[in-house]
C-alpha cells in the first residue's frame, strides 16, 4: 500500500514539473520573462503537483492501521541520587552500568566537596540492583550511617561519601497487571468421575489404577 501510494505521487509530481517547464517555456515564446520568474513558476507548479500528489494518494490508498498506530514505547527507568539540603543540585541519574562518584571533573557524579575524594565511590548495576562500593574514598562510605565497603541499595537508603549525603531513588517500574484468584483443581480431581462425566458412561465398577507419587488416579473404562 505504501509503494503503491508513493509510485502514484512520484508520477503525478513528475507530470506536474513536466507541465510547469513547458508552461514556462510556451509564457516565454509569447513574451520575454526573467529567470528569477521563470524559476517561480517551476517552483509553484512543483508545489502545486506535491499538494495533489499527497491528496490523492491518501484518497486512492489511505492508511492502513499499522501505519496510523505508533507504538508506545517506554521511557527507560533510572535510579537517581538526590542530594540532601537546600541549594544542591537537583538529582544525579544513574542512567549507566558503572557510575564513579568524586571530585574529579571526569566522574559520572561530580561532586566538589573538600571531604570527597577525586574518586570515591562508584555504584555498579547488577541484575540483583544498584551495589553501592568504596573505591579508596579518604573519608569512607557510609549507608543509613553505618561505614560500609559494599553495599546493596534500596530504596529511601541514605548515601554518604564524605560529609556529602544523597538520597538513593530506586528507578520507578510500571505495576505488573494483578490477575484475579481462580479456582484450580488438582489433577486428581480433573480426573476423577465427579469433574469429567460422559453421557451414557457408567463407571460403576471401574478400575482404579494404582495411585503414583503425586497421588494423581487414572480411571479407564471397563472392558
Amino acid at each position: 500500500m505504501i509503494l503503491k501510494r508513493w509510485a502514484l505521487m512520484s508520477v503525478i509530481v513528475m507530470v506536474g514539473c513536466l507541465a510547469g517547464v513547458l508552461g514556462c517555456n510556451y509564457i516565454c515564446t509569447k513574451m520575454p520573462v526573467p529567470a528569477p520568474v521563470q524559476l517561480l513558476i517551476v517552483m509553484l507548479t512543483f508545489l502545486g503537483s506535491l499538494i495533489v500528489a499527497y491528496a490523492l494518494g491518501l484518497k486512492f490508498f489511505p492508511p492502513t492501521e499499522e501505519e496510523t498506530i505508533r507504538p508506545e514505547v517506554p521511557r527507560q527507568p533510572w535510579a537517581w541520587l538526590r542530594p540532601r539540603g537546600e541549594g544542591l543540585k537537583s538529582g544525579y541519574p544513574l542512567n549507566k552500568s558503572h557510575v564513579v562518584i568524586g571530585r574529579d571533573v571526569h566522574c559520572d557524579v561530580m561532586v566538589n566537596h573538600h571531604s570527597v575524594s577525586r574518586r570515591h565511590a562508584e555504584i555498579v548495576r547488577l541484575a540483583e540492583g544498584y551495589l553501592f562500593r568504596d573505591i579508596g574514598g579518604k573519608n569512607g562510605c557510609f549507608v543509613n550511617g553505618q561505614r560500609v565497603q559494599e553495599y546493596l541499595l534500596q530504596e529511601g537508603d541514605v548515601v554518604a561519601v564524605g560529609d556529602i549525603q544523597l538520597n538513593f531513588e530506586a528507578p520507578r517500574r510500571p505495576q505488573a497487571t494483578q490477575l484475579e484468584d481462580a479456582d484450580h483443581l488438582s489433577v486428581s480431581q480433573l480426573l476423577s468421575p465427579e469433574a469429567l462425566p460422559l453421557d451414557g458412561g457408567d463407571f460403576q465398577g471401574s478400575a482404579a489404577l494404582p495411585v503414583n507419587d503425586e497421588g494423581t488416579e487414572v480411571w479407564r473404562r471397563p472392558e
